[in-house]
């Protein structure tokens, strides 16, 4: 009766850790039942998470990519304001810098034709003097220097016995023709002299009338002085 009271203590130990064994293990499945619930509970609540992240993101896309073509116009208009303005002030610096060549050419003109006009009254006035010098000619006025003087007052002349000459003669350029065959008066001095721009005629004998043989009369010379 003894020793079915006071079971064998090996026994005992057995049970025990058949026991722990059993509470272990109901723990860790408590403790894993536990685990996955929070786990679950996590991930709930990231899918929530990330749903409402994706709603947010689709929701601010949806309203960028409609508010987008009024970005893209803006950004393009701003774009085009810009490169108006840039385009105007490159407008503004190139009328800028032709007004400045334009006044500069239109004052080195007016410059230019104030020095010609100085220029050209000095010349004028320095030709005037050499003008007034004797014996000076210029290739210009040589045709001026030889005179043929046609006369046809003949009975006036004949009655004055002048013959008035339109310039005052160089003497060795003298000379005189009568009648149609410009018969040359060799030696004009037997009819008479030279007074400045007057002929003399002193010959008594000589007639300068159709009466007398004279038909036609021309005086040839060179003036003497162009002034």
């Amino acid at each position: 009766m003894e020793n079915s009271e006071n079971p064998n203590p090996q026994e005992k130990k057995s049970l025990d850790d058949s026991l722990k064994l059993a509470i272990r293990e109901e723990i860790e499945k408590e403790v894993e039942k536990r685990i996955q619930k929070q786990e679950g509970f996590y991930w709930k609540f990231l899918a929530l998470f990330g749903g409402f992240v994706a709603v947010f993101a689709y929701a601010l896309w949806h309203v960028q990519l409609n508010e987008l073509p009024g970005v893209v116009q803006k950004e393009l208009a701003t774009q085009e304001v810009t490169k108006a303005k840039d385009r105007i002030m490159e407008i503004k610096s190139s009328v800028e810098t032709a007004n400045q060549n334009v006044n500069a050419a239109s004052t080195m003109v007016s410059n230019i034709l104030n020095s010609v006009t100085d220029n050209q009254q000095a010349f004028t006035n320095r030709l005037n003097e050499i003008k007034q010098q004797d014996n000076v000619v210029l290739s210009d006025d040589i045709s001026k220097l030889f005179v043929v003087q046609t006369v046809t007052n003949l009975n006036e002349i004949d009655a004055s016995r002048k013959i008035s000459l339109d310039y005052e003669p160089i003497p060795q350029t003298f000379n005189i023709f009568m009648n149609e065959g410009r018969l040359q008066i060799g030696n004009w001095r037997i009819l008479g002299y030279i007074d400045k721009n007057t002929f003399i005629i002193t010959n008594n004998t000589a007639h300068m009338t159709s009466a007398g043989g004279v038909k036609f009369l021309q005086i040839e010379y060179v003036r003497k002085s162009l002034r």
